[in-house]
């Protein structure tokens, strides 16, 4: 591959212009082309699987992908794989089905398995970080007072590293528990975290050099405290499932936020982030069996 650093579907077409460039690749990047009895492995004609030419052994690469046993040519599934890695702002399935002229079943089911293959990493963040709980979802209707509809909706909290990462989970309340238990999972212990006054982190003092700034009294920052990084990134998710998605339900809510942080820890070029997440889908095994 050219190492230029847009990447759409001229680059695409040119890299992978037919299913078995699609799956070369694939058996490239999980496999080697030389069996341990010293043959070569080839691809089968008219199979998905390579065949060692001296001991007749046979490996089929899908397996264990997100790719395993599809009806779908892999050739739009990689197109998929494009339009989702560029779209920072995410992809509907309705926007898929009629880019890629399949069903909304299998368009759906196509950018499940790729959500379901992201990782959000087991690095802590360290350094400065900012550290926020967001109230997800529109407008709840018949709720009679504002603090119902709020609490209705799921609530998250994330954690982003001055530049740096980010790390964002759906959580079950607003305590101190699930804000201690979130951040000592993604933070470092002794970093400094910069905060709102919400009471659920004063359970973190002694643990991080903890600091707030006080947004009821029109305190937004105050020097290099600030939770700006961390609210900008909750306004992107906001106004991008409004916009794009419209709403997304509870059960899948996480796996929404595993694609908005996915695009922001690789916010570098469009060919870094497509090969990033070729890697991804590549290592992770099929949780669900994919009839698209």
């Amino acid at each position: 591959m050219s190492r230029s650093s847009k990447y759409g579907i001229r680059e695409l077409r040119r890299d992978f212009p037919n299913n078995k460039a699609c799956l070369d690749f694939i058996f490239d990047a999980r496999h080697s082309r030389k069996c341990r009895c010293g043959g070569v492995f080839s691809l089968r004609k008219k199979r998905v699987s390579f065949r060692c030419g001296r001991c007749t052994k046979e490996v089929a690469p899908l397996k264990g992908t997100i790719f395993e046993k599809t009806k779908t040519p892999l050739v739009l599934w990689f197109h998929a794989l494009m339009m989702f890695s560029n779209a920072k702002s995410g992809i509907s399935a309705k926007e898929l089905e009629r880019n890629l002229a399949i069903t909304y079943k299998c368009s759906w089911r196509i950018l499940f398995l790729i959500r379901s293959s992201l990782r959000q990493g087991l690095e802590k963040l360290r350094g400065i970080v900012e550290a926020d709980l967001a109230y997800l979802g529109g407008r709840r209707k018949g709720h009679r007072y504002r603090s119902e509809a709020i609490l209705s909706k799921p609530l998250a909290m994330g954690a982003i590293e001055r530049k740096g990462n980010v790390r964002a989970r759906v959580v079950g309340s607003t305590g101190g528990i699930s804000t201690r238990g979130f951040v000592l999972s993604n933070v470092e212990p002794g970093s400094k975290l910069f905060t709102d006054m919400h009471g659920s982190f004063k359970a973190l003092k002694g643990i991080y050099e903890l600091d707030s700034v006080n947004h009821s009294k029109k305190e937004y920052v105050r020097g290099d405290v600030h939770v700006n990084s961390i609210e900008s990134f909750w306004s992107h998710v906001k106004r991008s499932t409004k916009g794009t998605f419209k709403g997304v339900s509870r059960e899948h809510q996480q796996s929404y936020l595993d694609a908005f942080a996915f695009h922001y820890n690789n916010a570098g070029t469009d060919r870094s982030r497509f090969e990033t997440l070729l890697r991804l889908v590549l290592l992770s095994g099929a949780k669900t069996r994919t009839d698209a």
